[in-house]
């Protein structure tokens, strides 16, 4: 499981930076902002990410709920790790963000750049509760067609 999780962190921070330096690249083309917000969104990368954990585990013999809630709480806090970075990133660089533009009511919740990223911070929390809930029921579909566990050998 650590090898996929690595490869998602991995991914994950290369479609934050690619989000932060292709802002508005489809705007010429008459692409929404709010498009491309979507097409480079590391959301889509935490999606991907806690079916996979979950489905993988789910499909072991020995796979545990457990341990891929694990998985997944830690990429998680990875997920908002970027998150933050990038908002105190663009305030500290002062480029123009999704912040600004599509998103204006994030603005009248979280007045200040900092305060947008405290507020993700304390929704970290509620990420991993919702994605243990979904991972939850991917999990139980997964584990329905696995092989039984293997009994420990005895000597």
């Amino acid at each position: 499981m650590s090898g996929l999780f690595f490869k998602a962190a991995a991914i994950a921070a290369v479609v934050a930076v690619l989000r932060f330096f292709l802002k508005g690249v489809l705007t010429p083309l008459g692409v929404p902002v709010v498009v491309g917000s979507f097409l480079v969104s590391i959301t889509i990368v935490l999606i991907v990410t806690l079916v996979l954990i979950f489905v993988r585990e789910g499909r072991k013999a020995n796979g545990r709920f457990l341990v891929a809630a694990a998985w997944f709480s830690a990429f998680a806090v990875w997920y908002q790790l970027l998150v933050i970075a990038g908002i105190l990133l663009t305030e500290w660089t002062k480029a123009d963000t999704y912040f600004t533009g599509p998103w204006e009511m994030a603005h009248k919740m979280y007045p200040t750049a900092r305060a947008h990223a405290m507020g993700h911070a304390g929704g970290i929390i509620i990420m991993i509760i919702m994605g243990v809930v979904l991972g939850a029921i991917i999990y139980a579909l997964a584990k329905r067609g696995r092989a039984p566990a293997t009994p420990p050998a005895t000597a």
